[in-house]
């Protein structure tokens, strides 16, 4: 039953993200039935994810230290332009994390399956 599922559902959907989740008992039935799903498969996706967590704090850390390294330090300028400077980089980061939300992936619908033909499949 499992199988048939995922094969009404892979003409919408692909494959990637289509998504089991079990208990300890059936992890052994479930690899039988639906061998592409894989934890190596999980690995990928989430060693992706930590990519590019690390390499956007880099650029965090990068910029923090940029600007903790030439403009603290400047002696002529005065309080007030070293807070327009901080205001700036919070607006800057704002924008930066709130760019760096996931995009939501629309599933398209070819010709060849219309609402009938899907109906035909269950």
């Amino acid at each position: 039953m499992l199988e048939q599922t995922v094969a009404r559902l892979r003409p919408l959907v692909p494959a990637d993200r289509i998504w089991t989740v079990t208990n300890a008992e059936q992890v052994s039935a479930l690899r039988k039935q639906l061998p592409a799903a894989s934890r190596k498969r999980a690995l990928v996706e989430n060693g992706r994810r930590a990519i590019r967590l690390i390499a956007a704090a880099t650029v965090l850390l990068l910029v923090a230290g940029t600007l903790e390294g030439f403009v603290s330090p400047i002696p002529s300028w005065s309080l007030g332009e070293k807070l327009a400077v901080s205001g700036a980089t919070l607006i800057l980061l704002i924008v930066y994390l709130s760019s760096g939300r996931e995009r939501k992936r629309v599933a398209t619908r070819t010709p060849a399956h219309e609402p009938e033909e899907l109906l035909a499949l269950q």
